[in-house]
């Protein structure tokens, strides 16, 4: 090795140490990446923003070098001096944002609420008053609160005319709203003109690739395109630039606003600039447009049209006639805009009639969006409610009066019940997609299909057609309610009379109660059970089986499922080798779908056999389905309850704590009946299918499956037990001790602990815990957790796991129970204390606990931040220069 390859350089300028630049070896890294200047080492980590090293991650240190007349310990008046200036900081700071919050959290919501009280009094006198009542402290809680929700509709509409903006124009106007061709530029009418300087910009392109070595001629040919004139004083185009390019960038209104790229910090006042208020001038006065334009307006015109056709007495009976009148008013607008853009197409002013049609599309895909999401669950849930009142033995009186009580709540009920019922009802359908024949369901719209967009569709297509869908949606959805409901409910009171009702309320006296475990079940069993895959696969393939089965009977297999030979062909094309496919047309049923659509692979009409007497034959088809609909919905509503049922006696008796000692009929909830029915069912269901796959490969292949069954069960099991019972049970019993029973229990009285409702509480608990964990800071709980989640259960070390990961979890809840429990009773055996002072240790030692413990941790901080702080002005007095230190081993393996 030469002197050369010996000699130390710098690794980043590659030069060598002089004295008054020194090279330190600062990680360790060794050789000619081995040692650094410090000037070049700060420059490059003020590049880099990192501050270790990116070969070897070694972090590097630096020794600060302060001035020589520092004294051993900080002055009090440079103390004081650093720690009035921070308290000063932090004042200052803590204002701004206290005003940022009253503005936006208070002075917004508070004045929208006002505003729009005093515009829907309709008195002089209240509107004179506003600026008194806007200072005014009566209902500021709950004004506020309603303020809160007229901004929220505020943001909502303004969010949604600008996306619905972009849908317009990314999606093409309709052709009743596109300019005429004589409104477009002559430049643009006369596409042969604009073409002339693309023509001669393409044959300078052909003069480059053939003269490639003449630059200057090149140059020249260039030069002459550029000085080439437009044709009819209008700037060159390029060919593509069509009437549709020219519609997309046609504005009605000046949406577009020039701007200096606004942040979220900037807008809200959170950089610690004053420039919101601007901002909060802004949304009031938006406020008070949107109040003024978007309800004052509609509220009164459907009023005035209500009024005059005699309806108002039908609408105050729904205990909605603000949203209602309002509705009625918008529909008049948008009839009105309507008119507006006929007139002035009639007349000739074209742009004001755009404008008007715009508006009225806007109108138009906000009610029909309404209409879907709103209206069409709503009215499947009341249909679903009514063809259920005797499964939970309720007329349509006590409805009434519920309704009558609580009608938003209602409402809300019914519209959640309905939105449910069309949700699972498409997921139905999508998996009959994916069984039946491409084709099949050509009624129905395929919601996978990537070109199937519904604003679009509202866009373009008439309000008729919409209607139309929408009578046919609910006749759909009405008629499956009554297959999946009320003809069950009556065969079941028919063959089981003593079977119904259900019962939806449980006895207090029930250990298993109330609300917690309700959510429990609504959040974890349900869900968990149809989020299975193997669910999902034995529904196709009972879908599956009863398509070949009745398809076979009916002679409708090939319109069902298709040919075998199609099915295993390419892109789902017909063979033509196949003699019972040679003779199928292309279309055999042009009135039952319409021709394939080769251009989308989601909407291919794969062709099928045409047997006789086809239309009697799709009339049984529906028949059967209506059957089969019928008999499954009644063994869904009968096997799994009764078997919950069963096993709830069985466990309790029939006098026990489940069932009444006087008539002997079970009182407990049946969600919790037909949950563990449901699962009962599915693991019976699960296990067969297993031993069907395993028989055929032998009894030694089965023995080896359950015994590793059994270890994976063991495993769940053993698992299953801290998570879903020693977790949720000390989480719920801390809660409650720490919580609940302070708030509600007096301090003379002794708090009865409910076991099961702590469990049930602190499953809940758990899931929050988990959550917020996992989507928290990096620790070493995650990280364990997250190992187990990518691993898996078969390849879990569950020793290693329980060890370092459950047990230390389980040794700090017990500590946090244990620990408060023994100090409150082993007080008052050393003290003698009276009954207050007892109960006191005994029931609020919990919470005491808490908060000293609280108050402990923040001293701890407040200490390190003020330890930060003397080295901040120590730093910020003292401090001349740091020095890079020399890489350590020892100081590194101490560390």
């Amino acid at each position: 090795m030469s002197d050369d390859e010996d000699e130390e350089i710098c690794r980043v300028c590659r030069s060598n140490a002089s004295p008054g630049n020194p090279l330190f070896h600062p990680c360790i890294c060794t050789g000619s990446i081995g040692h650094v200047h410090q000037d070049c080492l700060v420059q490059w980590l003020r590049h880099s923003r990192k501050e270790y090293c990116e070969l070897c991650k070694h972090k590097f240190t630096f020794k600060p070098i302060y001035s020589p007349d520092m004294p051993s310990r900080l002055p009090l008046k440079d103390l004081f001096f650093g720690l009035g200036r921070s308290i000063g900081s932090a004042v200052k700071c803590w204002m701004h944002y206290t005003l940022v919050a009253i503005a936006w959290l208070g002075i917004v919501p508070l004045t929208a609420s006002r505003i729009y009280n005093c515009v829907f009094a309709g008195s002089i006198s209240v509107l004179i008053s506003l600026p008194r009542d806007m200072l005014s402290t009566k209902n500021i809680g709950q004004d506020i609160l309603h303020g809160c929700l007229v901004v929220a509709c505020t943001l909502s509409a303004f969010i949604s005319l600008v996306w619905l903006r972009v849908q317009i124009l990314n999606g093409d106007m309709p052709g009743w709203l596109m300019p005429r061709p004589e409104e477009l530029p002559a430049a643009r009418r006369n596409p042969e003109a604009i073409q002339q300087p693309a023509v001669a910009v393409e044959e300078n392109q052909e003069n480059d690739d053939i003269v490639d070595d003449n630059n200057n001629r090149n140059e020249q040919n260039e030069e002459e395109v550029a000085a080439q004139p437009p044709v009819n004083n209008d700037p060159p185009a390029q060919p593509e630039n069509n009437v549709r390019a020219d519609n997309i960038n046609w504005n009605a209104v000046d949406w577009e606003r020039g701007g200096d790229d606004p942040t979220w910090e900037r807008i809200l006042g959170l950089d610690g600039s004053l420039l919101f208020l601007e901002h909060i001038f802004w949304v009031i006065a938006l406020n008070t447009l949107f109040i003024l334009v978007f309800a004052f307006c509609p509220y009164h015109l459907g009023h005035f049209l209500l009024i005059n056709t005699g309806l108002t007495r039908y609408i105050l009976l729904t205990k909605f006639e603000g949203v209602l009148t309002a509705l009625c008013g918008y529909i008049l607008v948008a009839i009105g805009f309507l008119i507006c853009h006929l007139i002035f197409q009639i007349t000739k002013l074209q742009r004001s009639g755009r404008m008007f049609g715009l508006c009225y599309i806007i109108l138009k895909v906000g009610l029909l969006v309404l209409v879907e999401i709103g209206v069409l669950p709503l009215v499947c849930g009341v249909w679903l409610d009514i063809c259920t009142l005797k499964i939970f033995n309720s007329t349509l009186q006590s409805r009434q009066v519920g309704y009558l009580s609580a009608p938003g709540a209602s409402i809300f009920f019914h519209w959640l019940v309905g939105m449910v019922f069309v949700f699972y009802f498409a997921t139905f359908l999508m998996l009959l997609r994916e069984v039946l024949r491409p084709g099949a369901l050509w009624f129905l719209r395929n919601l996978n299909d990537p070109d199937f967009n519904p604003i679009n569709e509202m866009i373009h297509l008439p309000v008729y057609r919409h209607f139309r869908r929408f009578l046919l949606s609910v006749v759909i959805f009405g008629s499956t309610i009554i297959l999946l409901a009320w003809l069950p409910e009556q065969l079941l009171l028919y063959l089981f009379p003593n079977f119904l009702p259900y019962h939806g309320t449980s006895q207090h006296s029930s250990p298993i109660g109330e609300l917690p475990l309700q959510l429990m079940v609504l959040q974890f069993i349900l869900p968990g059970l149809l989020e299975q895959g193997h669910t999902k696969a034995w529904i196709k393939t009972s879908i599956q089986l009863w398509c070949k089965v009745v398809g076979t009977f009916l002679g409708l297999r090939s319109y069902l499922l298709g040919d075998e030979v199609v099915a295993r062909g390419n892109n789902n094309q017909p063979n033509i080798e196949n003699e019972h496919n040679a003779h199928v047309p292309q279309n055999p049923l042009p009135g039952l779908h319409p021709a394939p659509n080769v251009d989308n692979e989601w909407n291919i009409h794969q062709p099928y056999a045409k047997p006789t007497y086809f239309p009697h034959r799709l009339v049984v088809l529906i028949v059967c389905i209506a059957c089969t609909f019928t008999i499954t919905s009644s063994a869904v509503l009968l096997i799994p309850v009764s078997v919950g049922r069963f096993v709830f006696n069985t466990l309790f008796g029939q006098n026990g704590l489940i069932s009444s000692s006087e008539s002997g009929t079970p009182v407990l909830h049946e969600l919790y009946t037909f949950s563990l029915g449901l699962y009962l069912c599915w693991a019976f269901i699960y296990v067969c299918s297993i031993l069907q796959k395993w028989i055929p490969r032998g009894w030694r292949i089965i023995t080896e499956k359950i015994m590793d069954f059994v270890f994976l069960l063991g495993k769940a099991l053993l698992l299953g037990l801290f998570i879903l019972a020693v977790f949720p049970l000390l989480l719920g019993l801390l809660f409650d001790l720490v919580v609940v029973i302070p708030l509600r229990v007096p301090l003379h009285q002794t708090p009865v602990v409910y076991l099961w409702q702590d469990w049930a509480l602190g499953i809940l608990l758990f899931k929050l815990s988990i959550g917020a964990l996992l989507i928290g800071p990096n620790n070493w709980l995650k990280a364990d957790i997250e190992e187990v989640y990518q691993h898996g259960l078969r390849q879990l070390d569950l020793k290693k796991f329980i060890q370092n990961t459950l047990l230390p979890v389980v040794v700090g809840l017990l500590t946090c129970l244990a620990g408060p429990y023994a100090i409150g009773h082993l007080i008052p055996l050393l003290v003698d204390v009276n009954q207050t002072v007892l109960y006191l240790l005994h029931w609020r030692t919990y919470s005491l606990i808490i908060i000293t413990t609280i108050f402990m941790v923040f001293c701890v901080f407040e200490i390190k931040q003020f330890q930060t702080l003397c080295d901040r002005i120590k730093n910020e007095r003292y401090l001349v220069g740091r020095r890079l230190m020399d890489y350590d081993p020892l100081l590194t393996s101490k560390s």
